[in-house]
């Protein structure tokens, strides 16, 4: 049974700027996959490969609602989805 963690990115580029302990600091031990709610930045695409550098393979997926992005950016190892929201 995957696990979720709803992840707001005002939070997650508040842990990118300490740039230290992102996985613990977060949490994400036993999480395969992060919602992404909110669309707060234009910086979406970085956020996707700070994530996927950072915390994979504890992170297998990431889906984003709220929003319209194309996920061509994100690394093809890094699968993301978009939740069809807002």
């Amino acid at each position: 049974m995957a696990v979720y963690r709803i992840l707001p990115l005002s939070d997650l580029h508040l842990q990118e700027s300490k740039m230290h302990g992102f996985g613990d600091k977060l949490k994400f031990d036993g999480v395969d996959t992060v919602v992404i709610a909110g669309d707060t930045s234009d910086r979406w695409q970085e956020s996707y490969h700070w994530i996927g550098n950072k915390i994979v393979p504890k992170v297998r997926q990431v889906i984003h609602v709220n929003g319209n992005h194309d996920f061509s950016a994100a690394p093809d190892w890094f699968p993301c989805t978009h939740a069809g929201f807002g």
